[in-house]
């Protein structure tokens, strides 16, 4: 998908960088994905954007899977 790579990159960058003033910066790189990518392709592209954000948040704040943390 045209671009996806690219902003995949990138809100893995912002992502590990934590940084909440990059949220501009991160909504600019969906919307220059979204602007780019043919129309039938948004959505998966969208779906890729989502669960690899929530991957990449998972691993920077050190999410336990919910087995593991119910049990302590």
């Amino acid at each position: 998908m045209p671009g996806l790579a690219e902003c995949q990159s990138l809100l893995r960058l912002l992502i590990a960088r934590g940084d909440p003033k990059a949220i501009p910066i991160a909504k600019g790189a969906i919307d220059q994905y979204l602007n780019t990518a043919p129309v039938s392709a948004r959505g998966r592209g969208l779906r890729v954007l989502q669960r690899d954000a929530l991957d990449q948040h998972d691993v920077a704040v050190g999410v336990q899977p919910l087995e593991l943390a119910r049990a302590k």
